[in-house]
């Protein structure tokens, strides 16, 4: 598990789906000292496509399934990926059958912290 160096600006966390359709297993830790302020899951079709926000807000987090073709499956009811509290882990699940290339981006309001994730391709299910 890589871990990420986040501030004001956002920053990638993970990039995944690479042409895989499927299930993927999302695991997020902050392991910092400072709360996210911004948490989002974005796709693109093309290798130089813009980046179109797929899930991004704390409503949008809760809301399961999510309103683009059921693509967020389950989400941490507990905890808000988009305001992760140092120390605190969120999991979720995804289902894409709609982007070639996946990737998580978060930043801070102020400072940096450290986060780290892990996705796991579960399959074509």
């Amino acid at each position: 598990m890589e871990i990420v160096s986040v501030g004001t600006t956002p920053a990638v966390v993970h990039d995944f789906g690479r042409g895989c359709i499927g299930y993927y297993i999302l695991f997020l830790k902050n392991a910092g000292a400072v709360a996210l302020n911004s948490f989002k899951i974005q796709g693109r079709n093309s290798g130089s496509g813009e980046w179109v926000d797929v899930v991004s807000t704390a409503e949008e987090f809760t809301t399961i399934p999510s309103s683009l073709g059921s693509f967020l499956r389950s989400s941490d009811s507990e905890v808000s990926p988009t305001t992760l509290a140092p120390g605190d882990e969120w999991n979720g699940s995804v289902f894409n059958t709609n982007f070639l290339f996946l990737r998580t981006i978060a930043s801070t309001v102020s400072g940096t912290t450290e986060v780290s994730m892990e996705v796991t391709h579960v399959g074509n299910l």
